[in-house]
């Protein structure tokens, strides 16, 4: 009797194990399937100068590539003005975005992360005297105020006077119109002016009041479904273990910017 119970027990210990078995299967299988859905991260981005370069260069590519491709997920990016970015980001043909305000969510199909990716912190370029001295934003009110195509100060909240507004690819080439007269100002980030002016040999005639305007934080948004969820705990995880490390100011300071 005692080895027929034995007998019959058999068949229950092993159901019992292939049961945890299969369990143990599934739950690999679903860990595998959410891995295998952030193997690569699509990032759509305008072409600005010193942050996201056709050529691969800038601080935005250096800072793709220690927070995704680091960790096995491929990041590759495609280039488009910042309206298509943004609306590709909310139909999810991609998945993120750089640049984008926390407002921006409001338009649905877009989440962003606890971890910005700079903060607007804005100089100013004018000819010589345009102006006696630098006051404020006030400065700019009906003034033909040239911007990077796809900064979006503006909408952001952070220039508010009324001026006539001329969105420029090439920083160079604004700065040769600011210094014929067919700009009023510039406005830009420091590390851009400042360098680009030195290349145009315009420090003569061209001033520049350094980070005198402060902004908002402005961020990746990424597409609000599972994988972009994923992507933006992601990035919050390792942004705040560069920050730990000191390699987050680094690579700022490395190209100017004085967000972190």
């Amino acid at each position: 009797m005692a080895l027929a119970k034995s007998i019959s027990k058999a068949p229950i210990k092993t159901m019992i194990k292939l049961g945890l078995m299969t369990l143990y299967l599934c739950h690999v299988s679903f860990a595998y399937s959410g891995t295998s859905k952030a193997s690569e991260i699509r990032i759509c981005t305008p072409e600005w100068e010193y942050y996201a370069q056709r050529d691969g260069n800038g601080l935005y590519h250096e800072l793709w590539k220690e927070v995704f491709d680091a960790y096995g997920i491929q990041a590759s990016v495609l280039f488009a003005p910042y309206k298509r970015c943004k609306e590709l980001a909310r139909s999810g043909h991609v998945d993120a975005f750089p640049g984008g305000y926390r407002r921006d969510i409001n338009v649905g199909n877009l989440i962003y992360p606890h971890w910005y990716i700079g903060v607007d912190i804005i100089s100013v370029a004018y000819r010589k005297g345009t102006i006696s001295s630098w006051t404020g934003t006030s400065n700019l009110s009906g003034k033909v105020v040239g911007w990077e195509r796809g900064l979006q100060f503006d909408v952001a909240g952070i220039i508010t006077e009324d001026i006539h507004l001329e969105e420029f690819t090439h920083l160079d080439a604004a700065l040769m119109k600011l210094n014929a007269g067919r700009l009023d100002f510039i406005l830009d980030y420091r590390q851009a002016l400042e360098s680009t002016l030195a290349e145009l040999e315009l420090e003569e005639s061209i001033v520049i009041r350094a980070n005198v305007i402060t902004g908002q934080e402005y961020f990746m948004l990424f597409h609000d479904n599972e994988k972009g969820r994923f992507l933006a705990e992601h990035w919050d995880r390792v942004m705040r273990k560069l920050s730990d490390e000191g390699r987050l100011h680094y690579l700022y300071s490395k190209f100017g910017d004085e967000s972190y």
